[in-house]
């Protein structure tokens, strides 16, 4: 099965199947996640060390100040984000070795 989106950011982005490849992320301000196909909607971020993570969800523009915080500082390896992501914040971002799955 393959998966797709619009890599735009819009309220209902259109995301089947599995994740098919994984990239390291560097948190950005200012840059959306673009893995190596140009696909820029991480269906999961996941969070191997312990502490904060902010991230933009894909529906959300860059305006839109409503970012999603995830306080990880008890996290096991492996702690997934819930929503769908195009951008992880470098303000608030404390979190290490995080990977997001395309």
């Amino acid at each position: 099965m393959a998966f797709k989106h619009s890599g735009e950011a819009h309220p209902n982005p259109a995301i089947t199947g599995f994740p098919l490849c994984s990239i390291g992320i560097t948190p950005s301000d200012a840059n959306d996640l673009t893995n190596h196909t140009g696909q820029q909607v991480a269906m999961h971020v996941v969070v191997s060390g312990p502490g904060d993570i902010v991230v933009i969800p894909a529906g959300n523009a860059d305006a839109n100040t409503d970012t999603y915080t995830v306080s990880a500082t008890a996290a096991d390896a492996g702690f997934a984000i819930p929503v769908l992501v195009r951008r992880v914040l470098s303000t608030g971002t404390s979190a290490t070795g995080i990977k997001g799955y395309f």
